[in-house]
């Protein structure tokens, strides 16, 4: 037997403490709130919050609660948007769901219900299509709305530290998965449970009902492993550099992790694929084969494109005194760069190669001249950085910088090409941006531990999430180290 109130009647506000509350089977987390304890008219909440489901659903239980002979507006729930539809779009115009919470006197024709008879439990939710065509019949009555005044606390932020995590119902593996955020996603913690945080994460939706596909955002709140968090976005230049490590000690086991969360925070990037590919071929995992289709579809959506240090898609310098980087890619006869001489045949004892770029102090005397300032002429014949800049392109774009050494023999004052190292990464950076960019890459870090010569891959890629990168250019120089 309920005590019913109506409008404008006084009841104090209905507390309810922050808490892991049960919702349908579900584990939220409320902060505190206070919800009025009598509704108001219909719209009157307008400078106010309306109450979500689950905190209209749970202040119900609370024994002060007066329940109201009316159906009350409730905030649209945070997943509702993830079962958003452009084929009702295309074929009414409108999609989505109002909900009330109660249980009133009239239901309209298009109702959907959850308990309606219980005033404490009843929610009702009326599709928008029929709420805004099919007049008064359509829709529940009476209506009213109960306000509320939630606790002034603010979600931290947070990222994966894992390959992936899923974004469950309840504080346990058996409870179902709402969502899966992958390495690097950003998300909002609002509370911390022992070893779980429940979080607020952006989930991209596909809905391919339409006469096209369309991608639109939705809102997801759940449980995930506090140990699967980070305070700080993970790096991937820290996950690549210790794959390559393990992987070089011959523990390729050890390389899948890293590769995994790199390959998931730059899914387009194709050497960290070929390299996730040969780990899991090397462990007998059961998506090696997978892997290396991504991987080759990579490289063959994205061809390899030989250039020079003065080519339109990249060019190579040298740094200068009291140069700024960008202008030190000029020619010699500008007097204020100096630019490395290429040699555009190819090799005789490296497969492939297109050309090289000379670190000889005599060619690079010749090619840029004697300075009368011994500092410039020192930094020219001695180059400390090299200089690689990028051409404009997308708006979301990383460059990836790697090196390996050649080996070889020296008989006869010839080099016996013997194979290559392993792949080094000297730069993994994802702050291009659409203009045009220049990376500073040191002569050290590219010649160190070398005998005679290194190979330089440098690759620019598209962060998109897309199957491919839009564009790529991948460029591969060599350094034959005879200074």
């Amino acid at each position: 037997m309920f005590l019913f109130v109506g409008l404008a009647v006084a009841l104090p506000p209905v507390r309810v403490e922050p808490g892991v509350y049960t919702v349908d089977g579900r584990e939220v987390w409320l902060n505190g709130f206070a919800l009025d304890g009598a509704p108001g008219a219909e719209d009157s909440c307008q400078s106010r919050a309306l109450p979500t489901v689950e905190e209209r659903r749970v202040a119900a239980r609370n024994p002060a609660f007066v329940p109201s002979a009316l159906f009350e507006a409730l905030a649209n729930p945070s997943d509702d948007p993830c079962g958003y539809s452009m084929a009702v779009v295309e074929a009414e115009g409108i999609d989505g769901w109002l909900w009330f919470g109660g249980a009133g006197n009239h239901l309209g024709e298009s109702e959907v219900r959850n308990a309606p008879q219980d005033p404490r439990e009843g929610v009702i939710r009326v599709h928008s299509v029929a709420w805004s065509f099919f007049g008064e019949d359509a829709k529940p009555a009476p209506r009213g709305e109960r306000c509320v005044t939630r606790d002034a606390l603010q979600p931290t932020p947070a990222w994966i530290a894992a390959s992936s995590v899923n974004v469950r119902a309840g504080r346990a593996t058996t409870f179902v998965a709402l969502d899966k955020v992958e390495a690097g996603g950003a998300v909002k913690v609002w509370h911390r449970e022992a070893d779980w945080a429940w979080v607020e994460a952006p989930k991209s939706v596909l809905d391919t009902s339409g006469s096209e596909p369309n991608t639109h955002e939705c809102t997801v709140f759940g449980w995930v492993k506090g140990e699967f968090l980070t305070s700080e976005k993970p790096d991937p230049l820290v996950f690549v550099r210790q794959a390559e490590a393990v992987s070089a000690a011959g523990s390729p086991a050890d390389a899948v992790v890293p590769l995994e969360r790199a390959a998931a925070l730059h899914p387009n990037n194709p050497a960290i694929r070929e390299a996730l590919a040969e780990v899991y071929a090397a462990t007998g995992h059961d998506k090696a084969a997978v892997v290396a289709r991504q991987a080759a579809a990579l490289r063959a959506k994205s061809p390899s494109k030989l250039g020079s240090p003065g080519s339109k898609a990249l060019s190579l310098a040298t740094a200068c005194p009291a140069v700024p980087l960008t202008a030190a890619r000029t020619s010699k006869a500008t007097g204020t760069g100096c630019r490395l001489p290429w040699s555009a045949g190819v090799t005789e004892w490296l497969p492939g190669a297109s050309g090289w770029v000379d670190l000889d102090p005599a060619d690079l005397e010749t090619q840029c001249g004697a300075d009368p300032t011994p500092d410039h002429h020192a930094l020219s014949v001695a180059p400390a950085n090299l200089l690689v800049r990028i051409p404009p392109g997308s708006a979301s774009r990383a460059v990836h910088v790697r090196r390996r050494v050649v080996r070889g023999v020296e008989e006869g004052g010839q080099f016996g090409f013997t194979g290559f190292g392993p792949w080094e990464t000297l730069v993994l950076r994802s702050d291009l941006g659409a203009e045009a960019a220049v990376v500073e890459v040191p002569i050290a870090a590219i010649t160190g531990g070398a005998i005679l010569s290194v190979e330089l891959d440098v690759e620019v890629y598209d962060l998109g999430e897309g199957a491919a990168p839009a564009t790529s250019t991948l460029i591969q120089v060599v350094w034959p180290l005879n200074c």
